[in-house]
């Protein structure tokens, strides 16, 4: 079970996501927090002793992960923020552009169906 919680955090870093983040991500999803807690300390002393010997740049490469305060995740965030903002707008837009043109769509359907 170790080793699934190793490999999921060691998936979650390489998509972006702190060790914290992965390891909440495995708490909400009803994994034994001590398990999860040996699983990082694990990664983090195979990082520490990897690293040190600077033979596996994918370790270093996930020490430097979680020193790093820039999250991709919420450049995306804001795009669809936008993107929601945007469809909102246009939608109320059409919403006011029914009440305003009310009388003439409704004679529009008479006539015609």
């Amino acid at each position: 079970m170790k080793e699934d919680i190793i490999a999921g955090l060691k998936n979650a870093v390489e998509r972006g996501y702190s060790l914290d983040e992965a390891a909440q991500t495995f708490i909400n999803a009803g994994y034994n927090p001590v398990e999860i807690k040996e699983a990082i300390n694990s990664l983090s002393m195979n990082a520490t002793s990897i690293t040190n010997q600077n033979k596996h740049p994918y370790l270093q490469e996930v020490k430097i992960n979680q020193n790093n305060n820039s999250n991709p995740k919420k450049k995306r965030g804001v795009w669809k923020v936008v993107l929601l903002i945007i469809l909102f707008l246009l939608l109320i837009g059409g919403l006011v552009a029914a009440i305003i043109f009310s009388s003439e769509i409704i004679n529009f359907l008479k006539t015609n169906l």
